[in-house]
């Protein structure tokens, strides 16, 4: 292995990686989705993303029954690659693959503050 596989700039370095085998289009939307949830909490990315795949399915669907389809085909398959490739049967989360996504939070300084000094 290469060190240049594990960048932080490549949003998937491992080769293993499941979404290594998606087509380049779906790719490079998934990395610039991913440039620009950087610095926002992972609730809020969790969120924005269920607004487009929701935005999505409303713009395509003309009726309730194949929006309702849609989204159950999405989220059975969602939870079936979430839970068989990133979850031990034990419940435990693999981590075979590296986290490219960090939130960091901002840095506070707890020290104690003397009011006293100048």
């Amino acid at each position: 292995m290469t060190d240049d596989i594990f960048k932080t700039q490549q949003v998937n370095g491992n080769p293993n990686d499941p979404l290594k085998d998606i087509d380049d289009v779906r790719k490079e939307l998934f990395g610039r989705f991913s440039k620009a949830a950087n610095g926002f909490t992972q609730r809020d990315v969790i969120y924005a993303a269920a607004n487009l795949i929701l935005n999505s399915i409303r713009q395509s669907c003309m009726k309730q029954k194949e929006a309702e389809a849609m989204i159950d085909e999405l989220m059975a398959h969602s939870k079936r690659t979430l839970l068989d490739q990133h979850y031990f049967p034990s419940g435990q989360r693999r981590n075979v693959y590296p986290f490219h996504q960090v939130i960091e939070p901002p840095v506070i300084d707890a020290r104690a503050k003397n009011p006293f000094r100048r």
